[in-house]
């Protein structure tokens, strides 16, 4: 028993060590990565990974600037941060109700959202922010007002999109999610039409099919308005996870409007596809295991949301697993106390191995289907894409050309396509990289400092599970922000970090929100007075800087000319001109032909023979409907596809005698709405 305890503490210790170390391990770590890109030729990458080396530098040097200090700093800080009465907290609330009344006419009275609701709506995030700060210990009335106004926020975020715009595609699933669920709600049961082996995992299809036909709505109007009251409630769940491992009520707000203002989380808002409805049980199970005391009850609800998640989709398994799976190790390591049957370690890991046998025997038993694609992916690390059919062979792509994802896979939210590796090409778009990024910067600087603060935390028996989650941080931060090794097939094809991301975002918010309570306190508590003075103002302008740059970042945000950066993402719905051409190919054109188009609009005729254009000389083409969404073209670029990768065609960088146009002049055009063509293609003789 001794040893055992001996043991445990030397791991607490290591841990604790860690901690830290880790300052001087992320400056060397960045130090070093720089000048080893640097000598191979490749300061390209040096350049665009300057968005994880700052924050890591800077949080670093904090660290070790303060690393005596921060022994005595203590994040469970109970009373206010600022003065703040309940007539002023009424007040903020009031003046959030005009905010938010004021957005709503905005979006209204504007054909895209403008950049003064962007604006507005970071404005509503800052006084959530104060009241946060200020609300009154154990004040539940101004509890609920704080989580009601994070939930209210990201309905109006999701609906601003989805409701505005006449079909938002996200990133390009959607339109297939919309088929899979009529047809349930035209023949009331599961069918072969939902393919991809939805019809194993048909949970999602049927609540949205189920809802839309209670609601008597539309298809889009119901899916959208479903989509979003079944999403925003993860808010509460995470407040009650926060709560149930920090027993700190205000530093759970705070983790949890860190939470709601992060960037993958809204931008999963409008793209709630089945991996978004998978995290919502994911934290409600969360939470479930963390809850105490336990009972008969809670483990019934818990069942239940398994069953659940098993039926709503396949890959959020393998994540979840492999997440709690790097949690209870962690647990395990540092408490060892397995031998107590009642210990929350314990419960978890048990539950860990039913949840993994429940959903192997389905995978196994009903499903085959799964293991077999999880085996298929192995060997295609390095998976060549195929494309129908190939362009002449003296014909060459344009030079910047990207792998994509196959097909099957969306892009995560954040994909982008970014310009050649070339240094004189990366620095001229150097300032549209570093605003793209500036969010994950802000958040990296605090979950630095969060993390290792937990780390060092871990010999205290009550930061176990908080210490265990900071290693779990730590750890998938590889996997949580884009960096060089997201460039090999093994992270892209096969792991699919994209989808890591959003499971991610619960256990790294409470991480920046650690960070963000140490900073503040050790700001107001510095030797000079100014500093103390400045630390809350200064604080509350980066909060408020991250919540702005994640609601109107790139991929949430694309929709908005002013916002849209003209290097990377496409624009993320369809317009009516452009549903108005594809209308005219379903009902005009014989399904049995294949349709030619950009990479989006061929997402949109998944449920027909469809291929991605692969050159601007169309000629390759044998017959076929070959749709042009010219509007986007003339105002961008559209994605085409070529030698087994996909490129931005541009008409501004087309070479003389190359441009699409020119070649589709002398095809019979079928249909013209001035944002979108429609040809019948046919080869040339001779």
């Amino acid at each position: 028993m001794m040893s055992e305890v001996r043991d445990t503490t030397l791991v607490r210790r290591a841990v604790v060590r860690l901690g830290e170390l880790l300052p001087y391990i992320g400056i060397v770590t960045v130090t070093v990565t720089f000048l080893t890109v640097t000598v191979l030729g490749r300061l390209d990458l040096g350049l665009r990974g300057l968005y994880l080396a700052i924050p890591i530098m800077l949080a670093s040097i904090w660290l070790i600037s303060r690393r005596k200090r921060l022994e005595r700093t203590t994040a469970e800080e109970h009373t206010p941060w600022m003065a703040l009465s309940s007539l002023r907290f009424t007040h903020l609330t009031l003046l959030n109700a005009l905010i938010f009344i004021v957005s709503i006419i905005l979006l209204l009275l504007s054909e895209t959202r403008p950049p003064g609701y962007f604006v507005l709506m970071a404005a509503f995030a800052g006084i959530v922010f104060v009241q946060v700060l200020g609300m009154a210990r154990h004040s539940g009335w101004q509890k609920g007002i704080i989580l009601g106004s994070l939930v209210l926020l990201a309905l109006n975020l999701t609906w601003s999109i989805t409701l505005k715009y006449p079909l938002y595609i996200g990133a390009t699933d959607i339109p297939a999610h919309l088929l899979f669920t009529d047809s349930v709600l035209q023949s009331s049961h599961v069918t072969a039409a939902m393919t991809g082996g939805y019809q194993y995992v048909p949970l999602y299809h049927i609540f949205f099919a189920s809802g839309i036909e209670v609601l008597g709505l539309g298809l889009r109007d119901g899916f959208f308005i479903l989509a979003g009251l079944a999403y925003v409630p993860v808010v509460l769940f995470a407040y009650l996870f926060f709560k149930a491992v920090t027993r700190n009520e205000r530093l759970s707000l705070l983790a949890c409007f860190l939470f709601a203002v992060n960037a993958t989380f809204i931008y999963y808002g409008g793209y709630m596809v089945t991996r978004a409805l998978g995290f919502v049980f994911f934290v409600m199970i969360l939470y479930l295991l963390f809850r105490q005391p336990r009972s008969v009850s809670t483990l019934a609800i818990l069942g239940l949301f398994t069953v659940a998640i098993v039926l709503t989709h396949q890959t959020t398994l393998v994540y979840m697993t492999g997440i709690l799976a790097l949690l209870v190790g962690f647990w395990w390591l540092l408490g060892r106390p397995q031998a107590n049957p009642r210990s929350q370690v314990k419960f978890v890991s048990v539950y860990l191995t039913v949840f993994v046998v429940a959903f192997m025997s389905y995978w196994f038993i009903a499903a085959p289907v799964f293991v077999h694609g999880i085996v298929s992916r192995i060997p295609a690390i390095a998976p060549t894409q195929p494309v129908a059919p190939t362009p002449p062979p003296d014909v060459t792509p344009p030079p910047d050309v990207v792998d994509p994802p196959p097909d099957v896979v969306d892009p995560p939210p954040d994909v982008v396509y970014p310009p050649p590796d070339a240094e004189d090409e990366v620095v001229p778009h150097l300032p549209a990289l570093m605003r793209l990024r500036i969010p994950a910067m802000m958040f990296l600087f605090f979950a630095w400092l969060g993390i290792a603060y937990l780390l060092r935390r871990a010999t205290d028996k009550k930061y176990v599970s908080l210490a265990a989650i900071g290693l779990v941080g730590l750890v998938c931060l590889v996997f949580y922000l884009e960096n060089p090794l997201h460039l090999l097939p093994l992270f892209t094809r096969v792991l699919l970090v994209g989808r890591i991301r959003l499971l991610l975002t619960v256990f790294m918010s409470l991480a920046m929100a650690f960070g963000v309570v140490i900073l503040t306190r050790s700001l107001r508590e510095h030797k000079v007075e100014l500093v103390k003075k400045a630390a809350l103002p200064l604080i509350m302008g980066v909060i408020v800087a991250f919540s702005f740059f994640s609601i109107a970042g790139v991929a949430n945000a694309s929709d908005v000319p002013e916002f849209r950066n003209p290097y990377f993402g496409e624009r993320r719905y369809f317009t009516v001109a452009e549903l108005g051409a594809f209308s005219f190919v379903e009902g005009q054109v014989p399904t049995q032909m294949r349709v030619y188009s950009c990479y989006v609009a061929r997402r949109y005729f998944r449920h027909r023979p469809a291929s991605i254009i692969t050159h601007p000389d169309t000629g390759y083409i044998d017959e076929g409907c070959l749709v042009l969404r010219r509007g986007e073209l003339e105002e961008r670029w559209l994605l085409f596809s070529g030698a087994g990768a996909r490129y931005q065609y541009s008409l501004e960088d087309v070479e003389p005698g190359d441009s699409i146009l020119e070649h589709l002049a002398s095809e019979e055009r079928v249909y013209d709405n001035g944002t979108t063509e429609v040809y019948m293609t046919f080869a040339r003789q001779g």
